[in-house]
């Protein structure tokens, strides 16, 4: 019977074989036309992209040199009339020394001429010949406005009656329009060379040719002389076909009579009869495609390799894999079963311990009993969460976990969460925020037991691992085309971070990167993997962003249903002024940095715009017209500091707008030299939402002074633990004290004037210290952010007021109602 059993058994071991062969193998060819297919499509889509980035980079330089002609050529006109007012002041016999010295004055002159009155050549600063009259000179045309003239291209570095037979030298003359006082004329022959060093770029990936064209066709300067030699007509070219001058700008795609087919882009010169045209090969471009698609194509080769190998090993070790799966899965259920069995059984008896320390606490104890009973009490639910935590687990683990559906209020559900954690945060310094998107949907249905249970555990650890600085939760959801919402909330702290080569495990069980962190912060390390497993459960997913030392951003995608019945919708609690149509550059390179800033902004109606460096920042700023520059002082190539000092010193519109400053480390050193470069604010980060857009409306005109903060909130854990630890006659005592130092503050504040600068500081440090245990968590967060503001005003000082006295009326209150009755 057993043998017969065997042979059985072995023969459906034998054909689950057979059949894992086939599949296997169907796999193998699929992957195998889907790399083949992936590759071909690559191919097209690499070539398509290699020729928009030509066509990109074209209308950038194009823009870029024509802006440079434009200059230079600007530069010019004022250089020229400068020479001519000046020659009227001077002898004639001192004429020559003044063209000479203004020859010197820029590079982009060969020489200057003078002519009398009946065109005769008088002077030359290149030592040229004179007596002669000025040879015609056929014009291209004049900047609109000014006095003077370009004319074509001339061979020769000087004037002569008769122009070379051959020379590789070219100027272009620039006639003066006005007179001298003499009734002679100057013409400055301008240099081509310095636009062609201008206009050769040699750095990029696909090689341009940039040339200087006049309005006519002729050519004016190149940055190769294969491009085509000075004075070259090319008004029978591509570029002059039906599209310049009728359009000051564009793009193409034609035959050049120098390159063949080409990709090109030109713009007209402002105020000049001239255009920048920028092109390169197309043969160039396609020579290029085939060099970057070569790694491509040895790459697939070997996956080909790689999955023919594959396929022979799985063929092989595809039984042995089955048996390996029978024998994992059946030690994945005696493990789930022992860790439900030992925590229910651990759970029984720990529940009585906190029911008997319960009872205890409400007995009379003196002062030492009741703190060592309160010791007792905390040690056992933090031995209870651990136990809650195994059972979850163990639950998973089993696939016992039922999804329930309720509706609910995903911002208030969120908030709950923050509040549950606010006392811990409070104790620590630590400000704790909600961040909601204004256009979020709020009203839900979902299992809300489990989505505060993943919040929690998340918001939790933020605190545990912060030590100072911040934790946010930013909470947005959008209805989707399908009628689903789709949420997301993110958990920002500023805490210890996690190395790059412990984010791979992060999510493991029983797993806390090392040994010391269970030491010093404690926990059981299932908190994140049991998050992870019910996100997915639900259809979605936990992910994590971090910077070891920086914090760390943990974010929640949870695809969730619309309420059946809509909740009741919650006004937005700040009262700043909306700064709708205002348009900010926010200067950050940190890309959860930039989308936490941009939703803040973006809530109070800023247009946003995002820059990733300083140089990228000093561009930018330099064409479109901000309103207001957020600049973060630590960013690669160019920091935040040196990119508003360049940014000060281009002048115009550009130098007044207001830059802020964002940085982690608001040191004096950082202060001074951020506003010695022009920054009108500095902000330690991470900047409460609250606090940057007081600033950004403040520094821009919106408002004038800090709106009022309303009455603070009272914490009566805070007082709760005082009360455990101290007891009730030692507590009234130490409110009694803390109540008179307070009236105190609010006295030294209510001067006339108020402090401002160092003292307020000072008593604003003072007054959170006691804030933070007395649980006036508003007057602490208040206090401590005008305690490390950089120079408190007079703003600061009356709301401080008006907030410490609320906080004294509340304190009284308690005490009040504390008092033993008479």
């Amino acid at each position: 019977m057993h043998a017969c059993n065997f042979g059985m058994g072995v023969a459906a071991v034998d054909r689950g074989y057979r059949r894992g062969i086939a599949g296997p193998a169907v796999a193998g060819g699929l992957i195998i036309v889907i790399m083949v297919a992936v590759f071909a499509l690559h191919m097209e889509r690499s070539r398509a992209a290699l020729l928009s980035l030509a066509n990109q980079e074209a209308r950038l330089l194009a823009r870029l040199f024509e802006d440079q002609a434009q200059r230079a050529f600007q530069t010019l006109v004022l250089h020229l009339d400068g020479v001519v007012q000046d020659l009227d002041t001077f002898p004639a016999d001192r004429h020559l020394e003044r063209l000479t010295s203004a020859l010197a004055a820029t590079p982009l002159l060969r020489g200057l001429v003078m002519t009398d009155a009946h065109g005769q050549v008088i002077h030359q600063t290149n030592g040229g010949p004179t007596g002669f009259a000025v040879p015609p000179l056929v014009g291209i045309g004049a900047q609109a406005g000014a006095s003077a003239q370009l004319a074509r291209p001339l061979l020769g570095r000087v004037l002569t009656p008769e122009p070379p037979q051959a020379s590789a030298v070219t100027v272009l003359p620039l006639i003066h329009g006005r007179r001298l006082a003499t009734g002679g004329q100057v013409i400055a022959l301008l240099n081509p060379d310095v636009f062609a060093r201008l206009y050769d770029v040699p750095d990029l990936k696909v090689r341009f040719a940039i040339r200087l064209i006049a309005a006519d066709g002729v050519l004016i300067a190149s940055g190769d002389p294969d491009d085509g030699v000075v004075g070259t007509d090319l008004s029978r070219g591509p570029l002059f076909r039906e599209r310049f001058p009728h359009d000051d700008i564009g793009v193409f795609e034609d035959n050049d009579p120098v390159f063949g087919p080409v990709v090109a882009a030109w713009r007209g010169v402002r105020n000049w009869p001239l255009v920048v045209e920028v092109s390169t090969r197309r043969a160039d471009l396609l020579n290029q495609w085939r060099t970057d698609l070569t790694p491509v194509s040895v790459a697939l080769c070997l996956l080909v390799a790689v999955v023919v190998v594959t396929m022979l090993v799985l063929n092989r070790r595809i039984r042995d894999l089955r048996a390996a799966q029978a024998a994992a899965e059946a030690a994945s259920r005696a493990k789930s079963s022992f860790l439900a069995v030992m925590s229910h059984e651990i759970r029984t008896p720990m529940n009585g311990v906190l029911g008997m320390v319960g009872l205890l606490l409400d007995t009379s104890l003196d002062a030492t009993q009741r703190r060592y009973a309160h010791s007792v009490k905390k040690s056992a639910d933090h031995l209870l969460s651990v136990l809650n935590t195994i059972l979850d687990f163990a639950k998973l683990e089993s696939g016992r976990v039922e999804m329930e559906q309720t509706d609910f209020d995903l911002v208030a559900e969120s908030d709950a969460v923050l509040d549950l954690v606010r006392p811990q945060a409070t104790a620590k310094g630590l400000t704790v925020a909600l961040a909601s998107a204004p256009e979020a949907v709020r009203a839900v249905r979902g299992d809300v037991g489990r989505i505060r249970q993943i919040l929690l555990n998340l918001v939790a650890n933020a605190v545990k691992f912060t030590d100072r600085g911040s934790v946010t939760v930013a909470v947005d959801a959008h209805t989707q085309p399908n009628g689903q919402v789709q949420a997301r909330l993110a958990v920002i702290d500023t805490g210890i971070g996690i190395a790059p080569e412990a984010m791979a495990s992060l999510f493991q069980e029983f797993n806390q990167i090392d040994g010391s962190i269970s030491r010093l912060y404690g926990g059981s390390g299932l908190g994140l993997a049991i998050s992870r497993r019910l996100a997915r459960m639900m259809g979605g997913d936990v992910r994590v962003e971090s910077t070891l030392g920086a914090g760390s951003c943990f974010v929640v995608d949870l695809p969730l249903q619309p309420a059946a019945n809509p909740l009741l919708e919650v006004g937005e609690s700040d009262h700043l002024p909306h700064a709708e149509g205002r348009w900010v550059l926010v200067a950050e390179d940190n890309p959860v940095n930039q989308e936490v800033t941009r939703s803040m902004l973006e809530r109070a109606g800023w247009r946003v715009d995002i820059a990733s460096t300083g140089s990228e920042a000093l561009h930018l700023a330099s064409h479109v017209p901000y309103d207001l520059i957020l600049m973060d002082v630590q960013m690669p190539e160019m920091d935040g500091i040196e990119a508003t000092h360049r940014l000060k010193t281009l002048g115009g519109r550009v130098a007044t707008v207001p830059v802020v400053g964002l940085t982690a480390g608001l040191s004096p050193d950082i202060v001074q030299r951020g506003r010695a470069a022009g920054m009108v604010e500095l902000l330690p980060k991470p900047v409460p939402r609250s606090r940057l857009l007081e600033v950004a409306s403040r520094v821009i005109g919106l408002m004038e002074t800090k709106d009022a903060v309303d009455a603070p909130s009272f914490d009566g854990d805070a007082l709760a633990e005082l009360a455990a630890d101290l007891g009730e006659e030692r507590l009234m005592a130490f409110l009694d004290r803390a109540l008179g130092q307070l009236r105190d503050r609010l006295a030294e504040i209510s001067t006339d004037p108020p402090p401002q600068g160092v003292p307020l500081a000072r008593l604003a440090h003072r007054i959170a210290g006691s804030a933070g245990h007395l649980g006036l968590p508003h007057l602490f967060q208040l206090s401590r952010e005008i305690a490390e503001a950089e120079a408190p005003t007079a703003t600061d000082a009356a709301s401080l007021l008006t907030v410490l006295a609320a906080g004294i009326a509340r304190l009284e209150e308690e005490i009040r109602a504390r008092a033993p009755a008479a």
